[in-house]
Parts: C-alpha cells; sequence; structure tokens
C-alpha cells in the first residue's frame, strides 16, 4: 500500500512486511521495517482497516498445489 512517500508491502507467505521511503529511497533497497516498528505497524492497521472496509478478499492457499 502506498501512503504518501511511504510504500508497505505485505507478504502473505508468512506475514512479514517490507517499508520503504519512496522519496528518499525511490529504488526501494533498503527495508525500513525493522528500523520502524511503529511506521509499519500504523501501514498494516490501515490496511487491515480498507480491506475490511471494502470486503477485499486475500488469497488462499491452492489444496491442489502439488511442488514437482
Amino acid at each position: 500500500m502506498r501512503d504518501g512517500d511511504w510504500k508497505l508491502i505485505e507478504f502473505f507467505e508468512d506475514n512479514h512486511v517490507e517499508l520503504y521511503n519512496l522519496k528518499e529511497d525511490p529504488q526501494e533497497s533498503q527495508d525500513l521495517a525493522s528500523r520502524l516498528p511503529e511506521k509499519s505497524e500504523s501501514l498494516r492497521v490501515k490496511l487491515l482497516r480498507w480491506r475490511e472496509e471494502v470486503n477485499a478478499q486475500l488469497p488462499t492457499p491452492n489444496p491442489d498445489y502439488q511442488p514437482e
């Protein structure tokens, strides 16, 4: 999700997030999530609220997936 200069990426596989300041780091080379946990959490809460508001459907595991 984007919020001003901030970009939060949530990974469903392991529930971790990455946080970037696009104004200072447009290449997204420095993940700030561990250095700015309050900012990461506030954006994650905002994302969760938006999902609830729009009744977003989240990805689910494919029970038929068979890795080779």
